[in-house]
């Protein structure tokens, strides 16, 4: 009686209703095949925007409300897109401090950002005014090309630099670690085709270890392999680092995979103190996900901020970190 009475209750919904339950169906496909995440390239890109998935399921639960099948499907496997960000708000995060003051000394805090320039970018020129105001003593940027290392060889705002270019087809896609304080021990290594800068900002009396890095997005199973293989390279190489380390760059990675988590949790990794930002695509603006990244070990922070970079299909990443115990 109670499916006769559901099959007739559907057949005489308004059509509305019936356009909503068949919209909403790619929305359950994908928080079913989220679940997949751990072990299938597609199921990790799925849940990077699964917190999208669980908001449409729930507009979809509140508009089917009086399908109560399709409410009650639409209500579960929203609460099962839900579960990876549930699970990333465990995550460790730095110790929170204040923003910055008006201080002379301003090696007890150091302004750091990390900026994808977009190898499409029709406004490579002006894409560094976003740091106008923050004015960051370190900078990670990627997808930088050999005519921006030619343009900001001579910047004042940061006289110490280091570039990592790909050979062959990825040659666009650089990655570069701009200082105003001196880079010491400066490792450029290639890990497939994703160049990674390791280098040590040697401010007096506070050096400490930048990581710089742009993994591969996993579009395919192959990619996906070689961003792993990358993770684990950076991983172990974190390893070896005593004291502070700061890595930052774009991962292509959110907090909600389960790729990001192991990777954070057994490198004894901490993200920024306060939520972490949407910056991609950058025409979302926060309603985009967050796949740059600032991670720290042995550093309090601020919050940090997004930023929007011109002529980029991200936004920035900016925060300050601070010494003190």
């Amino acid at each position: 009686m109670g499916a006769a009475r559901g099959a007739l209750a559907w057949h005489s919904s308004p059509w509305w209703q019936k356009v909503v339950a068949v919209a909403a169906l790619p929305s359950l496909a994908a928080a079913l095949w989220g679940t997949t995440a751990a072990f299938t390239w597609s199921g990790e890109l799925v849940v990077h925007w699964s917190l999208h998935t669980a908001f449409a399921l729930a507009t979809a639960a509140c508009l089917l409300r009086q399908q109560r099948g399709w409410a009650g499907a639409c209500l579960a496997l929203m609460v099962v897109a839900l579960v990876p960000w549930l699970l990333a708000a465990r995550l460790p995060h730095a110790r929170a401090v204040g923003p910055v003051g008006n201080n002379d000394r301003d090696y007890e805090r150091v302004t750091v950002a990390t900026a994808n320039l977009f190898k499409d970018s029709l406004d490579r020129v002006t894409a560094f005014s976003a740091f106008d105001t923050e004015k960051p003593g370190v900078v990670c940027a990627v997808e930088v090309a050999a005519e921006d290392q030619a343009r900001l060889a001579h910047d004042p705002r940061w006289p110490y630099q280091t570039w990592n270019f790909p050979t062959g087809a990825f040659r666009w896609n650089g990655t570069a670690l701009l200082s105003r304080w001196p880079l010491a021990n400066v490792e450029q290594v290639i890990i497939g085709e994703t160049p990674i800068i390791v280098a040590t900002v040697a401010i007096p009396d506070h050096p400490f270890t930048v990581i710089a890095c742009h993994p591969r997005a996993p579009m395919s199973p192959r990619w996906r392999q070689a961003r792993d293989t990358t993770l684990a390279w950076i991983g172990k190489r974190a390893a070896l680092v005593n004291g502070p380390l700061l890595l930052l760059g774009d991962w292509n990675c959110t907090v909600g995979s389960p790729v990001w988590r192991r990777f954070q949790t057994d490198n004894g990794l901490a993200l920024t103190a306060g939520p972490t930002p949407a910056t991609w695509p950058a025409q979302l603006g926060p309603l985009g996900i967050g796949i740059d990244h600032i991670v720290v070990r042995g550093f309090a922070t601020t919050p940090v901020r997004a930023v929007t970079l011109p002529g980029s299909d991200h936004r920035g990443l900016v925060c300050e970190l601070s010494f003190s115990p």
